[in-house]
């Protein structure tokens, strides 16, 4: 019996580090194939649609990765405040780990590709959306007195993520993102 090519996901997952690391619009479909390994043929068999499908592909999987570390930060959390931290330190941890090259799976799309690529705005309002809804999924047991709603809060929460995620690679410093900590707990009065 034949191997399954493994081409697709090696695709995929070496999008998904250039794409962070230089852009989209910076990342040709030659660089791809080479670091990747897989053959031209593979690609266009994959992704008949060429590039703009890899990116989608980029997008579901990269916002799958941010569901694993959302879903990680509430196991141990006694409530949605340690759960958040939980969260910001994972991301200082992926960051730390890619020596401050690598921002937001999904950042690179929204700056160069939306508003004028309706087809991934859309996918990446989905996906964005999606780690809010798992945020509150993860919620329903935790008692909170609420100043403002849940929903709210995660939300400020991932979009004060996103632009300290930017601020923290140019800067070269985790504490962009770290400083993103304070802000939850200033719209709850989290009881445990």
């Amino acid at each position: 019996m034949p191997r399954k090519s493994d081409a697709k996901m090696r695709m995929i997952e070496t999008a998904a580090i250039l794409f962070r690391a230089k852009g989209y619009h910076a990342v040709g479909l030659a660089e791809i194939l080479a670091e990747s390994g897989a053959p031209k043929g593979s690609f266009y068999h994959h992704f008949p649609e060429g590039k703009e499908q890899l990116a989608g592909a980029v997008i579901e999987s990269s916002g799958a990765y941010i569901l694993h570390l959302i879903d990680k930060s509430f196991v141990d959390a006694v409530n949605p405040y340690q759960a958040v931290e939980a969260f910001v330190d994972a991301i200082v941890e992926t960051f730390k780990r890619s020596d401050f090259q690598l921002g937001c799976p999904v950042t690179s799309f929204i700056i160069e590709m939306t508003p004028a690529n309706e087809a991934i705005r859309s996918q990446i309002e989905n996906v964005l959306e999606s780690w809010v809804q798992r945020m509150l999924f993860h919620t329903k047991c935790f008692e909170a007195t609420r100043t403002t709603s849940l929903e709210t809060a995660f939300r400020m929460q991932l979009a004060a993520i996103e632009g300290a995620w930017l601020i923290a690679r140019a800067n070269k410093s985790v504490e962009p993102i770290l400083m993103t900590k304070q802000l939850f707990p200033k719209m709850f009065d989290i009881k445990n």
